[in-house]
């Protein structure tokens, strides 16, 4: 009898896609060394996750688990709502050290490790160790042999609130015969709208099995512990603009737009939250070069009388607990040409929320606040110091913005 060839393709994968797919696992393979290695050499957490990315995985839940993979923080947030549906024993991988640990503080009784590398051999050893029901994977997580692997072993795959922007649908258009075979694996497709369903058709997914099925940002799990610590911090601190998610060059804008719009609320503290903490260090001697009394959030105690004007938050998984104490909001990646994070945060708190023109990511959320007259879109630094000063000084218009946030959310 003829060994069984790990390169094979599932009946339905045909040939052709076998053949493509040997490249696709030299090119990760020959990019996994030295990315693996910048990415530790600059993050302390990330080295931890090593292992785990190349295989080695933790004891497998008994029975059989469903598979949640998210990429970070905003997607294992989101995977909240789903995981309170579940019965079945949970196994959880994320992306990025920062998601797997909110995933451990949000889900203890999961087991969870960092994703293995979209590798051959890996992905069918981790999908034959844990032995899923079913694979779920959040948002952008098309990762071709975790989803083949999936297949072969005939494991359901869903991915749900499914999005792509428009760079990453171009990219998936040129490498349809790679993309496209993943996506007919899976069982269901949930797009978050009729434009993310179009671009995945596009990629080379059944039009048949995909529904629009909404964004699961809009359904946001309940606050977690990190609220308490919070409030104790912050209820009485006064009044805060809160930079999250940022990114090079959105710091020192949010400083620049803080100390401009000082005036109109005296005592206004800022709390800027980087978007990687790896990039903690940079941030701090921005802040003493630019000689702004700063303290890490860390080093902060609920005591009164301590000098500071500027927080750096650098703990995981309580930027969304600081949204509830800001009287204005900035979510970065949006004047740095990232595409934007999740502007629905703040505003689920009633908050006014302001961000930069670069927001494909997450385009329907920018959209649903700019319509309903709750956001402002900036253009630079200036600006963004311009429409803090506005907002500080007319408090009824900014909870106005902030009340219509929070409406349009539980209408959608």
């Amino acid at each position: 009898m003829k060994a069984e060839n790990k390169w094979d393709s599932p009946p339905f994968l045909g040939a052709r896609v076998g053949l493509i797919r040997i490249p696709y696992n030299l090119a990760v393979a020959a990019a996994a060394g030295p990315v693996l290695l910048w990415k530790s050499l600059r993050d302390r957490s990330f080295a931890a996750t090593i292992p785990d990315r190349l295989g080695r995985l933790p004891a497998a839940p008994r029975g059989a688990p469903v598979w949640i993979h998210a990429a970070s923080v905003g997607e294992v947030r989101s995977a909240a709502r789903l995981v309170e549906r579940i019965d079945d024993p949970l196994f959880m991988t994320a992306m990025t050290p920062t998601g797997l640990a909110l995933a451990r503080r949000l889900f203890p009784e999961a087991t969870t490790m960092a994703a293995p590398l979209d590798l051959a051999p890996l992905t069918a050893r981790a999908m034959r160790r844990v032995a899923p029901r079913a694979l779920v994977l959040v948002e952008t997580e098309i990762w071709p042999e975790l989803v083949l692997a999936a297949a072969r072993q005939g494991v359901a795959v869903a991915l749900v609130s499914a999005r792509i922007s428009d760079r990453t649908a171009a990219a998936y258009r040129r490498a349809r015969a790679l993309f496209g075979p993943a996506l007919r694996a899976m069982t269901v497709i949930g797009a978050q709208s009729e434009a993310d369903r179009d671009r995945l058709v596009a990629a080379g997914a059944d039009p048949g099995g995909i529904e629009v099925t909404g964004n699961l940002k809009f359904d946001f799990p309940p606050p977690d512990a990190a609220a308490a610590p919070i409030d104790a911090l912050f209820g009485s601190a006064g009044p805060l603009f809160v930079a999250g998610s940022t990114h090079p060059g959105e710091e020192l804008a949010a400083l620049r737009a803080w100390r401009a719009a000082r005036p109109a609320a005296p005592g206004l503290r800022l709390v800027i939250a980087p978007r990687h903490l790896e990039r903690l260090a940079e941030v701090d001697e921005l802040l003493a070069r630019e000689g702004a009394r700063a303290v890490r959030r860390s080093r902060l105690q609920a005591s009164p009388g301590q000098d500071y004007e500027v927080v750096l938050l650098d703990t995981m998984g309580e930027l969304d607990a600081l949204y509830r104490h800001a009287r204005v909001a900035f979510v970065g990646g949006s004047l740095a040409p990232v595409g934007g994070h999740n502007v629905l945060e703040p505003a689920r708190h009633g908050k006014p929320v302001l961000f930069g023109p670069h927001t494909q990511n997450f385009r329907l959320e920018a959209e649903c606040l700019l319509n309903a007259g709750a956001a402002r879109r900036v253009g630079d630094a200036a600006g963004l110091g311009e429409a803090l000063a506005e907002l500080l000084a007319d408090p009824a218009r900014s909870e106005a913005m902030g009340r219509a946030g929070r409406d349009a959310i539980n209408r959608s």
